[in-house]
């Protein structure tokens, strides 16, 4: 703990609440679902509950729902199968939370109810103005999210000093949401074949501005950072600094989009403007999940602009026959403009000898591939001192699409593969060669 609470109690003086003498019992055996709902409601605004060394035990998916602002203070606490759900502003510090796995059924729901968030942070009708989660270590094999916000309005979230292991879809929720910051964090997913993301930065219920991210690790997970998806509400200024990956299937994972379009009014919405990614390390060496460090795609006419990408240190062997280090899609009318990756180093472990090649004459791992379909455009790329070791080749699969303002900067690529205009093909390899600039097609 980064706290002393005895010189925290002391100086709280009579606000602080020892639930220990208020009939919560912390034994690891007593259900303590009715003792803390009475407590709750019983809380003024402004108090801290103060939880001392114990386990705090109730039946699998219980949730306290919190109205009033107060302050929820652990010292060695673990909170079992108690999910926490406020509907006023958010002061945690210091709790663990775990859940004991079981498995639900219909026919008996409340045996086994379905997996929910272990923390959820405001809702529709519940705007939040702050939000505080520190310390907090959150354990489970069925929540499918460790901690969600931006179900209505919230801002100025300080998520510091957590641990969020075996999720199931993600370990950090952001639907919407404003001047949010999540630092010194480990995020552990399983090895089951599920999307866990990291955090997972999706704005359904509204916009998402003003995102930093620094010194989270991911585990095991599908991505560090999954960003986008249905894009019903614009996302905008996005920092992910000083990370690691290790074992993830895609360290960052930005969706632009879908397929199919959201519906009017959404749909000038889809976009996502100002996405800082520096200093990020992305490890596989055995390549158990490794398909690549960016997977950038912009799908069904979303937008995605002013995206900087430097820094990033990948050693990683993919887990197919394929990988990629670096790979944009583009489709459905969808753009991306003002896009750069400056100096990054993508090595391949086991240096591509490993891999069969995908057919005839091909290399068997892509370093950097942008692919774009007809109606897609590709405004201001540049790439600048990317190292590739043990990737093959990098190339651009543009067919009839729009490129414009490309920029290649970049002694160590030697393979290239380039389709011509009107091709409808494969990508047309060129070898040892590196074009300098392409301008408009």
């Amino acid at each position: 703990m980064l706290f002393s609470s005895a010189a925290y109690l002391a100086e709280a003086g009579n606000s602080v609440v020892d639930v220990t003498q208020q009939g919560v019992v912390g034994d690891g055996q007593t259900d303590v679902t009715e003792a803390l709902r009475s407590l709750l409601s019983r809380a003024s605004a402004g108090q801290t509950l103060f939880f001392p060394s114990g386990e705090y035990v109730a039946p699998a998916g219980t949730t306290l729902y919190i109205d009033k602002s107060v302050k929820l203070l652990g010292e060695g606490a673990e909170l079992v199968n108690l999910r926490l759900f406020f509907l006023a502003d958010v002061d945690v510090d210091g709790l663990s939370l775990s859940e004991v796995d079981c498995l639900h059924h219909q026919s008996n729901p409340s045996a086994c109810p379905a997996a929910g968030a272990m923390i959820t942070a405001g809702y529709i009708g519940y705007p939040l103005t702050s939000v505080s989660i520190r310390n907090v270590n959150i354990a489970t094999t069925r929540a499918y999210t460790g901690i969600e916000l931006g179900y209505d309005q919230v801002a100025n979230v300080n998520i510091d000093q957590f641990s969020i292991i075996d999720h199931e879809l993600s370990a950090i929720s952001i639907y919407g949401g404003e001047h949010i910051r999540i630092s010194n964090g480990t995020i552990q997913g399983g090895m089951e074949p599920i999307v866990d993301d990291g955090i997972a930065i999706s704005p359904y219920y509204g916009p998402i501005s003003d995102v930093v991210i620094s010194n989270v690790s991911a585990i095991q997970a599908a991505d560090l950072v999954g960003l986008g998806s249905n894009l019903f509400f614009p996302v905008t200024n996005v920092s992910i600094t000083n990370s690691t990956c290790r074992s993830t299937i895609a360290c960052l994972f930005f969706r632009l989009g879908e397929e199919s379009r959201p519906p009017a009014p959404y749909t000038q919405y889809s976009y996502v403007d100002g996405v800082t990614v520096d200093g990020i390390r992305d490890t596989d060496p055995n390549g158990e999940r490794y398909q690549a460090s960016v997977l950038l795609e912009a799908r069904g006419g979303a937008a995605g602009r002013n995206i900087s990408i430097s820094n990033v240190v990948a050693s990683s062997r993919p887990a197919s026959p394929f990988g990629f280090r670096v790979q944009a899609f583009l489709d459905g009318g969808s753009q991306l403009h003002n896009v750069a990756f400056v100096n990054c180093s993508f090595d391949d472990s086991f240096n591509g000898a490993e891999h069969s090649p995908a057919a005839p004459g091909y290399p068997a791992d892509e370093g950097i591939f942008l692919q774009t379909d007809a109606t897609s455009r590709i405004d201001g790329l540049i790439v600048r001192n990317v190292h590739l070791a043990g990737t093959a080749y990098w190339g651009i699969d543009a067919g009839s699409a729009s490129i414009a303002s490309l920029q290649v900067i970049n002694p160590d690529f030697h393979d290239i593969f380039l389709t011509q205009p009107g091709w409808s093909g494969s990508p047309f390899y060129i070898p040892n060669s590196v074009p300098t600039s392409v301008g408009g097609q």
